[in-house]
């Protein structure tokens, strides 16, 4: 091989390595990317192709095809970009989370919404989730006049309930920010894998939810106006003859089984592991949380209890494959 063959070889080699690189530079992961584009891409595909959908295409919707190009630019560039030093690093680590959170939620509204869509001619299933309900022994109106007796229990675990999509990102962040990203590696794709799963099978399962079919009229007199009914008007457009308007500044969560909020609340606990204060406080917050479900989230037990099925099996998932990996990491690195 003469020396110019050598050089190009040299260069080659140290271009394809210096991807390998960015490629782990790359935040939250290439699989989260992947995940978000095939999502962005499906519900443009199934909204362009439709007679039925109309899209009303908002500013901020608007740049989150752009965001795909951030994988891009970091596999080029991310080893200069974000691994000079620690700060720098944790800085764009923390940026990256932040333009990756906000399509991702509204990728995942916009999927719920299409999915109930294609789903429309499946019957509600309140009747049927209320009988799961009692046949386990719970009746929903007994916890929620429960619930209603103890108003200062009700009004902090309405707090936590609403604050679920920021508590997601603000344990993402402290993760970054602490020194330990793959906690929050680990956090946005088992968010992402978990609400993907649990929206396809709640097409299945459309339903009102417990309010709207178990609530007395006292009893809602005593809640906050429109607890339980805010998603019903979209619900019926969605499942109706007429024609859906897909407003992004106006998406409500439409799946009752099984509780994303559920799944949520066992993931942010699991993504707090490693301090014991930290799983404190984190577990205090989803506990509450926890305790609002059935009412101010419209829930069934049954609802819930599928919902920890979910999340505790998507997390064995994620620890398998895992250790799967160190272990054939390792193995190369032996060899």
């Amino acid at each position: 091989m003469n020396t110019r063959a050598f050089l190009q070889t040299q260069n080659l080699s140290s271009f394809w390595q210096s991807l390998r690189i960015s490629k782990e530079a790359i935040f939250p992961s290439i699989s989260s990317w992947i995940l978000l584009s095939l999502l962005l891409l499906f519900n443009a595909a199934v909204i362009y192709f439709s007679q039925q959908l109309s899209f009303e295409m908002s500013f901020v919707y608007g740049l989150l095809p752009s965001f795909l190009f951030i994988p891009i630019i970091m596999r080029v560039s991310g080893t200069k970009l974000i691994a000079e030093n620690w700060v720098s690093k944790r800085f764009f680590q923390c940026i990256l989370l932040i333009m990756f959170y906000l399509p991702m939620f509204v990728a995942l509204l916009v999927f719920g919404t299409i999915i109930m869509w294609l789903t429309a001619g499946v019957p509600l299933a309140d009747a049927l989730l209320d009988s799961w309900d009692k046949a386990i022994g719970f009746e929903w109106s007994n916890y929620a006049n429960w619930f209603v007796a103890h108003p200062n229990l009700m009004w902090l675990s309405a707090k936590c309930y609403v604050l679920l999509c920021p508590a997601l990102l603000v344990v993402g962040l402290e993760a970054i920010v602490v020194g330990e990203p793959e906690r929050c590696k680990s956090l946005i794709i088992l968010t992402l894998s978990t609400c993907i799963f649990s929206m396809l099978i709640g097409g299945f399962f459309p339903a009102y939810g417990s309010v709207v079919h178990l609530g007395s009229v006292e009893l809602r007199a005593i809640l906050p106006p429109g607890t339980g009914t805010e998603h019903i008007a979209m619900l019926d457009q969605v499942r109706g003859p007429v024609n859906t308007h897909i407003d992004v500044k106006n998406l409500a969560g439409l799946v009752s089984f099984p509780s994303f909020h559920t799944i949520s609340c066992i993931l942010l606990v699991y993504a707090s592991r490693g301090n014991i204060f930290r799983v404190a406080a984190v577990s205090t917050f989803s506990a509450l949380m926890l305790v609002a479900i059935p009412v101010f989230g419209e829930h069934y037990l049954i609802d819930v209890l599928c919902g920890a099925i979910i999340a505790l099996s998507f997390i064995f998932i994620e620890r398998w494959v895992s250790s799967r990996h160190t272990k054939t990491v390792e193995s190369n690195t032996q060899i």
